[in-house]
């Protein structure tokens, strides 16, 4: 799956600027990232609290958003 982003992305990167290419992009590895934890963690809740999982969120979406907008620009 993450490959085949590649070639759509060279596809559409004439019709797309790299802001929203960069926001699709995240959107698809968040739910993608999501529906793999809640199927193998299954009921386990070991997701961080208070000041940790703000901050873990931070740099998650801070991150991954830099990266793709900077990947796509590229």
């Amino acid at each position: 799956m993450w490959a085949s982003t590649f070639v759509i992305m060279r596809w559409s990167a004439t019709d797309i600027s790299p802001g929203p290419l960069a926001l699709i992009r995240l959107l698809a590895g968040s739910l993608t990232l999501t529906a793999l934890i809640l199927w193998v963690r299954r009921g386990q809740r070991l997701i961080p609290r208070g000041r940790g999982l703000a901050n873990t969120a931070a740099f998650g979406v801070i991150w991954f958003a830099v990266y793709t907008l900077v990947f796509n620009w590229a």
